[in-house]
């Protein structure tokens, strides 16, 4: 029985050293040694406070992650904006079509092809003291027609966000093509030092102007202040240019529409220019020998202008600068009329300006 309640004793105390074995490692007991024993073969199972950081360790699927010319960019940015109400399943079904649609269309053929706009009809604006041949000299984006948006500068930067960080969005952008800079002797003019005794075409140097091509791009920024995208070229460069938006495709975008967008631009730009240019030629043309309106026609005005009103100190002081600008608009009517005629019968006399079309005004049935 002795023996019996040692034992027991014993195990009364090992089952107390095990329920208390976190306070029995600097003590000498003979019985207390199992405590360390139990703890070295139960180190595996003993819980852990992991202290977990705070920045937070997501891994998004690999559907959701694509390469773009070598870059991861998120699946979603190339997914296109569709307006259609219909089940859940057939509209992603839609979207992927229109994405694999949208992003084999090459937008530079398709506006040759389609529209008839080439890169000489899209570059950029050239002063005309650089060139004064220059095709254009208006920047093409003042003609933009922002109602062909289908998103907001915001929207088109979200396309790229994951989880709170921003990625950037693809797109195609029309930029100018870089070339290796090679080194060219001076050219030396010829005669006895004297310019003037050379030919106009050896004195007058040759302009290069810079080649245009869509490239693939990034889309990481939106400079607010300009309105201006921000891209990074994704041919090896790491510079940062920022492109007007009628010069940017994003990769999520309708090219269609993108296409019908670019072409109605150029085609205002063109009919400012030509407009300007056909203006700027009447205004030099010689106004001495054109003729003259009639005083009694000019009298008539002034009587039919000034009749129902009160003489007041204006109309003395500016009646003769106003019949001045009569006799002015009635030259110039003439001068435009003569210059629309000669463009008429020589058409490739002026090949950069053609006519504008003209207004039909309703004729009254009672003159002056």
């Amino acid at each position: 029985m002795a023996e019996n309640r040692s034992s027991l004793k014993g195990l009364t105390i090992s089952h107390n050293v095990l329920d208390r074995y976190d306070k029995c490692e600097d003590s000498d007991h003979p019985h207390l040694k199992l405590c360390n024993l139990w703890k070295i073969k139960t180190k595996m199972c003993a819980p852990r406070n992991l202290k977990m950081s705070n920045r937070r360790a997501f891994l998004s699927p690999s559907e959701q992650w694509t390469l773009f010319d070598n870059v991861v960019i998120p699946k979603k940015a190339f997914m296109p904006k569709l307006h259609m109400d219909a089940i859940k399943g057939l509209k992603r079904v839609v979207v992927e079509q229109r994405r694999r649609e949208f992003v084999n269309i090459d937008i530079g053929n398709y506006l040759e092809t389609n529209y008839s706009v080439s890169a000489e009809d899209m570059s950029l604006p050239t002063p005309l003291n650089v060139d004064p041949s220059s095709l254009h000299f208006l920047a093409l984006e003042l003609f933009d027609d922002e109602e062909f948006e289908s998103r907001t500068e915001a929207e088109w930067l979200s396309l790229g966000e994951v989880d709170g960080v921003k990625h950037p969005v693809p797109a195609r952008a029309f930029m100018q093509k870089r070339k290796k800079t090679s080194m060219r002797k001076p050219k030396k003019f010829s005669g006895s030092g004297s310019i003037l005794s050379s030919s106009l075409a050896d004195a007058k140097p040759k302009i290069s102007l810079p080649e245009y091509v869509w490239t693939d791009v990034a889309v990481i920024e939106y400079n607010t202040s300009f309105k201006q995208y921000v891209v990074i070229p994704l041919s090896g460069e790491s510079e940062e240019f920022e492109v007007p938006r009628i010069y940017l495709n994003f990769k999520a975008e309708n090219p269609y529409i993108f296409a019908e967008r670019v072409s109605k631009a150029v085609q205002d730009r063109y009919e400012a220019q030509n407009a300007i240019k056909y203006q700027l030629y009447v205004d030099c043309m010689p106004t001495a020998e054109g003729p003259h309106i009639d005083n009694k026609v000019l009298n008539r005005i002034n009587f039919k202008t000034t009749q129902k009103k009160d003489k007041s100190d204006w109309i003395v002081i500016f009646n003769d600068l106003l019949l001045q600008e009569v006799k002015l608009l009635y030259i110039r009517t003439f001068c435009e009329m003569t210059f629309r005629k000669v463009l008429m019968k020589n058409p490739g006399h002026f090949p950069s300006v053609t006519p504008p079309k003209q207004t039909e005004a309703p004729v009254k049935s009672t003159g002056i």
